[in-house]
């Protein structure tokens, strides 16, 4: 008898998001802002064809919500959930800012997890994440502060995620602490070699590209990490 599987189905319908990221690959492609949003019948039409097309005696089915921030459009995906409840599972892209305290507690019913991008402490998140609706573009950080424990509580699995580049790789190791101080069981990063070239430059600055004496520094950052755990761990 063969292994049943996951397949992801993923679900990108909105560019739309409330933050407006430095590094954000959506917003630095071509083809940005000239595809219209997905409409409500076109998801439910999509969700359905995937409900049709895979069968649940082999296979348990992933929605993955993405964007954009997938979370401007809860009242829909909540539609959804409501509609299929265990007959998928739900993950989302997130960057936390627009959780709630009803979305988590009606999310923990269901098998779900969220690809959380943190990014970094306020004074980082300030310059990486700015708020668009926010005359300063900043608060992402204070906002998110603010729903971590309710997040933590409903799923204490979720990783604080970190997006590294050349710029700011010496800053990985201070970044763990905070997530640490958080009260995050998981530590996650991806480098961003800043290197693809459709990218815009901002004003007066060059690309910095990755090169050997960053991956030095990253090495450095990643075995203090290491012994901040060990120690932890010696110390019970």
């Amino acid at each position: 008898m063969s292994e049943r599987f996951i397949k992801v189905r993923t679900i990108i319908f909105t560019e739309a998001c409330p933050l407006d990221c430095r590094y954000c690959d959506l917003k630095n492609d071509a083809g940005f802002s000239k595809s219209p949003c997905m409409t409500k019948e076109q998801i439910f039409d999509l969700v359905d064809q995937f409900d049709k097309e895979d069968d649940p005696t082999t296979c348990d089915t992933r929605l993955l919500f993405s964007g954009g921030e997938p979370f401007l459009y809860w009242e829909w995906i909540k539609e959804i959930i409501e509609k299929y409840e265990h007959r998928f599972q739900y993950t989302f892209n997130t960057s936390g800012y627009l959780l709630t305290d009803d979305i988590l507690k009606f999310l923990h019913n269901y098998t779900t997890s969220l690809v959380l991008s943190v990014d970094g402490n306020e004074r980082l998140t300030n310059y990486l994440r700015p708020v668009i609706a926010s005359p300063y573009r900043t608060g992402y950080y204070k906002k998110l502060k603010e729903i971590i424990p309710s997040l933590l509580f409903y799923f204490p699995n979720t990783p604080y995620k970190i997006i590294i580049n050349p710029r700011y790789v010496d800053l990985l190791y201070e970044m763990y602490l905070n997530a640490t101080d958080l009260g995050f069981k998981y530590f996650t990063f991806i480098l961003d070699f800043e290197s693809r070239p459709n990218r815009k430059i901002p004003k007066n600055k060059e690309l910095v590209y990755w090169n050997d004496n960053y991956t030095t520094i990253l090495s450095e950052q990643v075995d203090l990490i290491i012994q901040d755990m060990i120690m932890k761990f010696a110390n019970g």
